[in-house]
C-alpha cells in the first residue's frame, strides 16, 4: 500500500467518489462500505488508505470499531485550489444544477434531497460557502449522477454551490 497514487491520479479517478459518498451519507464502516458498493473489502481497504493518505478521509472509533468520516476542509479546500471549476458561462447550462433548483423550489422535502446538509441548508439560516454545504452539493451530484471521476463530482458540486446561493436567497 505504499505505492499509492498522486492525488491527480485520485482526482481523475472514478474509484473514489462512491467512498466519499458512503462515508458523507452515514455508512462509515469500512466492511459496511465494501458490502454496499458490492467491492471486496481489501479493494476498498486500500481505496481507503490512499484517501486517508491524501488527507481527504480520518479514521475515528467508536465502541471500539473504527469508523471513517470525511474532512470536509479538506474536500472543499481541493475543490477550490486543485480542481479547475467549469467556465462561469457553463454554469446555468449544467443539467444537474437545473434539476437541483428544481427540486429546491418545491419547497418541499424530495427523494433526491436527502442528505442532512441539504435539509439544514433549507431550513437555517445560510452560511455561505462552507464545507458542510459543498458537500450537501457533493452528495447531491454523485447520488444524481454515479460514475464520474472525483473531479467531475467536485467541479459540479462547486458549480451547483456557486448557483445555489444567489437562488436559495430567493426562495428562502
Amino acid at each position: 500500500m505504499n505505492d499509492a497514487p498522486d492525488l491527480v491520479s485520485v482526482l481523475n479517478s472514478t474509484m473514489y467518489p462512491e467512498l466519499v459518498y458512503q462515508i458523507l451519507t452515514g455508512n462509515d464502516y469500512a466492511v459496511s462500505i465494501a458490502d454496499s458498493i458490492h467491492k471486496k473489502r481489501s479493494i476498498v481497504a486500500q481505496q481507503l488508505y490512499v484517501l486517508e493518505k491524501y488527507g481527504l478521509i480520518k479514521k475515528t472509533s467508536r465502541d471500539k470499531a473504527q469508523h471513517f468520516e470525511v474532512d470536509k476542509n479538506k474536500l472543499f479546500k481541493i475543490a477550490f485550489e486543485q480542481v479547475h471549476p467549469i467556465n462561469p458561462n457553463e454554469v446555468f447550462n449544467n443539467t444537474i444544477t437545473k434539476k437541483f433548483l428544481a427540486d429546491l423550489s418545491k419547497k418541499r422535502p424530495s427523494p433526491s434531497i436527502d442528505y442532512p446538509g441539504i435539509q439544514k441548508m433549507m431550513t437555517a439560516d445560510l452560511e455561505l460557502f462552507t464545507p458542510e454545504l459543498f458537500t450537501g452539493c457533493f452528495v447531491y451530484c454523485v447520488k444524481r449522477k454515479p460514475g464520474k471521476s472525483l473531479a467531475s463530482y467536485l467541479n459540479e458540486a462547486h458549480i451547483v454551490l456557486l448557483t445555489i446561493i444567489p437562488s436559495l436567497q430567493h426562495i428562502l
